[in-house]
């Protein structure tokens, strides 16, 4: 009697398992197409992600699967997250190249982000998006306020590859080391990150405009420090 139940309980488990299974893959599917809709806002995006049950870590590689169109802006956010969040000094250069890294691929034409096969399987953990939008998500509810898809010539192809380009440079311009400008660069790539999120091209043509401004100041500041520096030297 006791063998039978143990049999009947083993058939009874083998026959649940593929309703389980299938029914987290169905829940995936869902989850995925909600992510890569361009009805979610941001802020529902990070909350999402933030209290994702299962492995405490966010990958890099469940970004890039899942947002189809949008991965490159919710790619870029995360790498962007710890510019705000108050850590070590230093964060600067190592989010700066990060952002420059997933936005090669969208200065060379690139229609999703590409990433090193040992550099998808990092990311941040959770609980950091957690404390980010707790901290932070009244403001960005505000932005997407104003944030609606328009001006679509500003997100088409040529355009992205300038948009690329700049977030290369802004990139390595936020890993200089220049005391009390991680919040202004930061500020400034996340125009460019929430406007291709909410597909806002009126957003990303503010972006160009002060992307562009803190290149050129931070042209002619480098500019100024190496003429200081010559006049200096020559004084000696």
């Amino acid at each position: 009697m006791h063998q039978e139940n143990t049999g009947s309980d083993k058939h009874q488990d083998a026959a649940a398992a593929p309703v389980a299974t299938e029914s987290t893959s169905s829940q995936d599917r869902a989850r995925r197409r909600r992510f890569a809709s361009r009805a979610s806002r941001t802020s529902d995006l990070l909350r999402e992600l933030g209290d994702t049950p299962g492995d405490p870590k966010l990958r890099f590689s469940e970004l890039i699967g899942s947002f189809g169109e949008r991965a490159f802006g919710v790619l870029l956010l995360i790498v962007l997250l710890p510019v705000f969040i108050p850590v070590p000094f230093g964060v600067g250069a190592i989010a700066g190249p990060l952002i420059s890294v997933v936005a090669l691929p969208m200065m060379f034409g690139m229609q999703r982000p590409w990433l090193p096969r040992w550099l998808q399987n990092r990311g941040m953990q959770r609980a950091t998006l957690q404390r980010f939008v707790a901290r932070y998500g009244k403001g960005l509810n505000r932005i997407e306020r104003v944030c609606k898809p328009r001006w679509d010539f500003m997100l088409g192809r040529s355009a992205r590859l300038f948009t690329g380009l700049l977030l290369v440079v802004l990139g390595l311009a936020l890993a200089l080391p220049i005391p009390f400008t991680n919040y202004p660069f930061g500020l400034i790539i996340l125009f460019y990150v929430l406007a291709l999120i909410e597909h806002d091209g009126l957003l990303m043509a503010l972006g160009w405009l002060l992307g562009l401004a803190q290149i050129v100041a931070l042209a002619l500041l480098s500019g100024g420090a190496v003429n200081w520096a010559q006049t200096a030297w020559m004084g000696m």
